[in-house]
């Protein structure tokens, strides 16, 4: 470790001081776990808006039915329509929002960061 000049002497520093270029071990993993961490977030985006329609509820048809029946079909069908809304952004909402985006966060600000400092 270099001792710290005095007061008033000038230091001179030179790319070859910061390794040649070359990342440290941290800032790799920082920026493998940063990649894989987006594909993740992606990957499970992806799943959940692919669940969400695949297990969307189909409007029954209302042919034969009076307007009171078809009221209460198509308020059925919009309460189930909103839990499994519910349900699929709660699940985002925990997987990607609470969990993995605060620490993607704090990776890229530790990043970015240290190439500016």
């Amino acid at each position: 470790m270099a001792a710290i000049p005095p007061q008033g002497e000038v230091v001179t520093i030179s790319p070859a001081d910061f390794g040649s270029g070359k990342m440290a071990a941290l800032d790799r993993w920082g920026t493998s776990f940063v990649w894989w961490a987006g594909a993740w977030i992606i990957l499970v985006g992806s799943a959940l808006l692919g669940y969400f329609l695949v297990n969307l509820p189909k409007l029954p048809s209302t042919a034969n039915l009076s307007p009171d029946q078809v009221r209460d079909v198509v308020a059925t069908h919009q309460a189930l329509t909103e839990s499994l809304q519910r349900s699929v952004g709660s699940v985002f909402d925990l997987l990607v929002t609470k969990t993995a985006l605060p620490v993607v966060t704090l990776m890229l600000g530790y990043l970015f960061g240290k190439r500016q400092g």
